[in-house]
C-alpha cells in the first residue's frame, strides 16, 4: 500500500536522531521515539493529499472505502474521484413505448445521476460512454 510506504518512510526518518556538537549521539527513551513516530503518523494521515494518492493507487472500489475513514481520507477520495470520467446513458424504449430523449450522467464522486440537455432526436436504443 503506498500510504503505508510513505508513512513508514517518515518514521524511519525520524529514528536517525541527531548528533549534537560534542560527537555524542543524542539519547532518547522509548516513549520519546513512540511519540514521535505517532506524530509523525498523525501528520501525514491528517493531509489530503497524501489520501488522494492512496485513493489513485486503491482504485474505484479502494477510493469508495477510503471515504469512511476519515474526514481527510473522505475529501482526498472524493478529489480524486471527481477526476474521474463520468458515465454518461441516454436514449431508449419506455415501457409505455415511448422513445426517450433524456441524457444521464452519473457522477462518480457521488455516485448521484445528474440530468443532462435532453437529445433533439429521441432514440429507441440507448447509449452509454465515458466522458470527462
Amino acid at each position: 500500500v503506498p500510504g503505508r510506504l510513505i508513512t513508514l518512510f517518515l518514521l524511519e526518518s525520524n529514528d536517525k536522531g541527531s548528533e549534537p556538537a560534542s560527537g555524542h549521539k543524542q539519547q532518547t527513551t522509548s516513549n520519546q521515539m513512540a511519540r514521535t513516530r505517532y506524530w509523525a503518523a498523525q501528520q501525514v494521515a491528517a493531509t489530503v493529499d497524501i489520501w488522494v494518492v492512496i485513493a489513485q493507487h486503491s482504485g474505484f472500489v479502494g477510493a469508495w472505502r477510503l471515504t469512511g475513514v476519515c474526514k481527510a481520507s473522505c475529501e482526498g477520495a472524493k478529489g480524486w474521484l471527481g477526476t474521474l470520467p463520468g458515465l454518461v446513458v441516454c436514449g431508449g424504449l419506455r415501457w409505455s413505448g415511448l422513445y426517450v430523449n433524456k441524457v444521464w450522467r452519473l457522477d462518480l464522486a457521488t455516485l448521484q445521476w445528474r440530468p443532462m440537455p435532453a437529445l433533439v432526436v429521441a432514440r429507441i436504443s440507448h447509449a452509454c460512454c465515458t466522458v470527462r
